[in-house]
């Protein structure tokens, strides 16, 4: 034994709260009963049971307050339910820290939708939008941290500032960009986030403690469901080094219909081949400018890679 087992043993007291009330009751037992034998023990004499309280409370809400920063529309609409925060705050455990840091927020979200399935409260179009919002803000946070992990290792650089198309950009094959992630939506999901995220990501967490989303917010949201939309998140690397990186997800809307080729594009179709199949189908000249301006945005903001 020694510090690796006392550092387990103090995150189990911190993140715990079962392991916090056993050490409050018999410290002896439950140092023991966390796999500390006696000599091991003495480090943890001289604990104040105050400050641990204290500790784990602090420790909770900057952890929890960095993971909203990933999930703000998940912990928001989670609010507006009387379990819905403890919910989220269960999840932060020892078992949290066992993980890489750069798969935990993922790592969350998992626990995240699994709760949501349980949640007492939500009827069934607010659940439904609930497994939307964590089945979308996961798979952000899965692509970022692939994108951290090839960072960190020197396979993915920094990307440089975005940049015009080139002149032949419509003839050259389409594929789409790894590390993308694309989801329908019946609303816009920018629209979505400033009806239920009341303040700056960095400090939701603390806020919504404070004052839960009124319940009502979310079924308006519900209500002004509009036009479906295609909602796509890419993630980019703006700092590199090879003990960290700082990643990005970048999100744009365009409309539902991109969603029935986009997922197909593999470098073999061209912009000029994909406006020639639906000019064939009898698409009016106005949707065929639309679908060149949404390509052309795509290409620009690196969705889509030229071959």
């Amino acid at each position: 034994m020694g510090l690796r087992e006392q550092e387990r043993a103090l995150l189990a007291l911190v993140f715990d709260p079962a392991a916090r009330a056993a050490f409050k009751a018999d410290r002896d037992a439950a140092l023991a009963a966390l796999g500390l034998p006696p000599e091991d023990r003495s480090a943890f004499a001289g604990l104040s049971w105050t400050g641990l309280e204290v500790d784990a409370r602090d420790r909770a809400l900057l952890v929890l307050g960095r993971l909203a920063a990933s999930f703000p529309m998940t912990l928001a609409a989670l609010s507006a339910f009387p379990a819905g925060l403890a919910c989220a705050h269960a999840l932060v455990g020892p078992a949290h820290f066992a993980h890489p840091v750069e798969e935990r927020p993922a790592r969350f979200g998992e626990g995240l939708r699994e709760a949501i399935d349980t949640l007492e409260g939500p009827g069934p179009g607010e659940r439904s939008l609930l497994r939307a919002l964590v089945q979308w803000e996961c798979a952000l946070a899965g692509i970022a941290a692939a994108a951290r992990r090839e960072a960190t290792v020197g396979t993915l650089p920094a990307e440089p500032a975005a940049a015009e198309p080139p002149a032949d950009w419509k003839a050259r094959p389409l594929r789409l960009a790894p590390r993308v992630t694309l989801a329908r939506f019946p609303l816009s999901l920018s629209t979505l986030e400033k009806a239920l995220v009341p303040c700056a990501r960095g400090e939701l967490w603390a806020r919504l403690q404070r004052a839960p989303l009124p319940r009502t917010r979310l079924k308006e949201a519900l209500a002004s469901q509009g036009d479906v939309r295609l909602v796509l998140g890419r993630a980019v690397v703006v700092r590199a080094s090879p003990t960290d990186a700082e990643v990005v997800v970048r999100t744009l809307e365009v409309a539902a219909g991109f969603g029935t080729f986009m997922g197909g594009l593999d470098g073999r179709l061209s912009a000029e081949m994909l406006l020639q199949q639906f000019s064939q189908a009898g698409a009016t000249g106005k949707v065929l400018a639309g679908v060149e301006a949404g390509l052309h945005r795509l290409v620009r903001e690196r969705v889509l890679v030229l071959g």
